[in-house]
């Protein structure tokens, strides 16, 4: 945060220095406070992992950076999500409890019916039950996951802490920097 605003700071330096003969002083600390605080609010929003809200009534979860990808599931008004980074103007957020999340049944011993581990060195934690889907998620050899479902050749599973889906950055407004009393298995 310090470093983000630190680097703006010597970008307006510059600005101030380039025009010292056009701008008094009353103008150049009007300036100054203006790009402080546009600052702060807007480096709040570009340090991550960050608590966000969701805004509107239901809001998809994609696979990727746009709409054309697969749905993950949907969260609604005044949920909150752990936003980890951005792309242009998506953010990645990580898996909410409901999001699909399928993994092949060949990399999965049962261990009973509702618990299975990790027997291959990585398997890929996919949008849907087919190698054709987005992978959203990795795991390795001897990692557990919850068993929700089993369609044919597939496993569908409880998303795992390190697997994430996108939002479009209209639908999350910024909370908090603290994420540490998120629960990644409840939520």
């Amino acid at each position: 945060k310090k470093r983000l605003l630190l680097k703006k700071s010597k970008r307006l330096i510059i600005v101030l220095r380039l025009f010292p003969r056009i701008m008094n002083f009353r103008i150049k600390s009007l300036v100054l406070l203006f790009f402080l605080i546009h600052s702060n609010v807007s480096a709040q929003q570009d340090i991550y992992p960050f608590l966000g809200k969701i805004t509107e009534k239901s809001v998809h979860i994609r696979a990727g950076q746009s709409k054309s990808f697969e749905s993950l599931g949907r969260v609604s008004l005044d949920e909150q999500v752990v936003v980890t980074d951005k792309s242009y103007s998506w953010y990645k957020i990580h898996l909410p409890k409901q999001a699909l999340s399928y993994i092949n049944q060949e990399f999965v011993k049962l261990m009973n019916n509702e618990v299975g581990e990790i027997t291959s060195d990585r398997g890929n934690i996919r949008a849907g039950s087919g190698i054709n889907y987005t992978v959203s998620g990795q795991l390795n050899k001897g990692d557990r996951v919850i068993i929700l479902d089993q369609p044919e050749g597939w496993y569908k599973i409880q998303p795992i802490k390190d697997s994430y889906g996108w939002i479009a950055e209209s639908f999350i407004k910024f909370v908090s920097s603290d994420v540490s009393g998120y629960n990644f298995q409840e939520n």
